[in-house]
């Protein structure tokens, strides 16, 4: 059974309540915090851990996965990419060396990222732009644990896609809109409108 319903957020949440929600290490404060804001809001069974954390490996085993940020943020971004819809429209160019940060990974041209794909049909990125991603990985149990991305094309548009989650907003590519912070936070007054 799909405990969380495609296009339904918040509102289709049902059933296991364990969830992580991941985000990049050393993101901006405002994405700590949207990442903190989206755990309190999936409930007591929730809390919100950085990429790094070791924690992940295990608890990913029986808790469902959210994750937050973007694709040069978060490697998870790109590992559970496949696994929902839409996604990132990425291409890997080769495999992280043993040793190199994900920051230089992604800088040195290791991963290629044009746009979005939904249902197999491309859209193009850029800032303003953002995607809330729904699906599920059942390679551990056999009960399906659910993944969600919230993501964005820049700092302001995740903040924008965290809104539209806790908002009760489902899968789907969306336009944003936020003002730049100078202290790292998000925007309180971000914006979003649903486009595919």
């Amino acid at each position: 059974m799909n405990y969380l319903s495609i296009g339904k957020g918040l509102s289709g949440l049902g059933g296991r309540r364990l969830w992580i929600v991941i985000y990049g290490d050393n993101a901006p404060q405002g994405e700590i915090d949207n990442a903190k804001a989206i755990a309190s809001a999936l409930g007591i069974g929730a809390r919100a851990l950085p990429a790094s954390s070791q924690l992940i490996t295990w608890l990913s085993k029986f808790a469902n996965i959210v994750v937050v940020g973007g694709s040069f943020a978060n490697p998870y971004a790109v590992s559970m990419n496949d696994l929902v819809n839409p996604k990132w429209d990425i291409t890997v160019v080769r495999a992280q060396n043993e040793g190199e940060s994900w920051k230089d990974y992604c800088e040195s041209g290791g991963i290629v990222v044009k746009g979005f794909i939904k249902d197999s049909v491309p859209y193009s990125g850029g800032v303003g732009k953002g995607f809330i991603g729904i699906g599920s990985q059942s390679l551990i149990r056999a009960r399906a644990l659910q993944v969600v991305m919230i993501m964005g094309w820049d700092f302001q548009d995740s903040c924008a896609m965290g809104k539209a989650f806790r908002d009760g907003q489902g899968a789907g590519i969306y336009n944003c809109s936020g003002t730049p912070t100078t202290d790292d936070t998000c925007d309180p007054n971000v914006t979003y409108t649903q486009i595919a």
